[in-house]
């Protein structure tokens, strides 16, 4: 029992700030310190590393070449060819004179160790040569993703006709291409080689033909190299229009001489 009032109604009022206060901190905010949050990412919201060889942009779709935007591929081939047959023909006609004799000296053209290749690329020119599906796919014996590319000078014919339309699939990181010969090239762009052996060629050419494939940032980069020359293709989107964009390149194994062009493809 309380002695008196006052001290009853002290004891209330201490109670009541009592329960004041006790609500007053429960309902205060709870403040996290700087470095406690920076180190504590939220798992979930953490990407995983990039996969190097998933591709960094979408080419899929089927694609039809715009002659009207492109560099006439046929055209830089042919001049390439041509230019090569005639180094070719000189290099054949200095090894006669060294190689003639004071009789021989009155003759041409007899004795060339190159004379059967003389248009060796004009020649090839004039046939499909290795062009076929079923021809340019018989030396293949590579894995599966090696693409079904020809060492003979019928292949570069071949890369001209076939270049006008595309049809271009992904599958994981693997990447599919079909062009015009209704050929499949499975395409791994993880920068290794892929290494196969080579058809032989119209000038008795034998070896290996080595493939890569990469990501150079947006572009992809498909090489393959075989004993007559080296090809190369970036495939790109064209920013603003998201065309697609594929400059191709011929270099050729003996001279280094080289064409390019830049073809400019539409969604069909």
């Amino acid at each position: 029992m309380f002695k008196n009032r006052t001290d009853h109604d002290l004891l209330r009022v201490l109670a009541l700030v009592f329960m004041v206060a006790t609500a007053a901190a429960q309902d205060a905010p709870k403040t996290v310190a700087p470095s406690q949050a920076a180190d504590a990412p939220d798992p979930a919201s953490t990407p995983e590393p990039a996969d190097p060889s998933t591709p960094s942009i979408d080419l899929t779709g089927v694609w039809q070449l715009d002659g009207a935007r492109s560099e006439d591929l046929q055209e830089r081939l042919q001049k390439l060819m041509e230019r090569q047959r005639k180094e070719r023909s000189a290099s054949a006609d200095r090894d006669d004179r060294g190689n003639q004799g004071p009789e021989m000296s009155g003759r041409s053209g007899m004795g060339r160790p190159g004379g059967g290749m003389g248009g060796g690329m004009t020649g090839g020119m004039g046939s499909r040569g290795g062009g076929r599906p079923s021809d340019r796919s018989g030396g293949d014996t590579g894995p599966p993703q090696a693409p079904p590319t020809s060492a003979g000078p019928g292949a570069l014919r071949g890369l001209a006709g076939n270049s006008a339309t595309l049809l271009i699939s992904h599958d994981g990181p693997r990447i599919e291409v079909i062009d015009g010969s209704d050929e499949l090239a499975v395409w791994v762009p993880d920068g290794k080689p892929v290494v196969r052996a080579a058809p032989r060629g119209a000038g008795g050419d034998s070896g290996v033909i080595t493939d890569r494939a990469w990501w150079d940032g947006s572009v992809l980069v498909l090489e393959t190299v075989n004993p007559r020359y080296t090809l190369t293709r970036r495939l790109q989107r064209e920013p603003g229009s998201q065309d697609l964009v594929v400059e191709i390149t011929v270099t050729m194994a003996r001279t280094d001489d080289s064409a390019t062009a830049r073809l400019v493809y539409r969604r069909a």
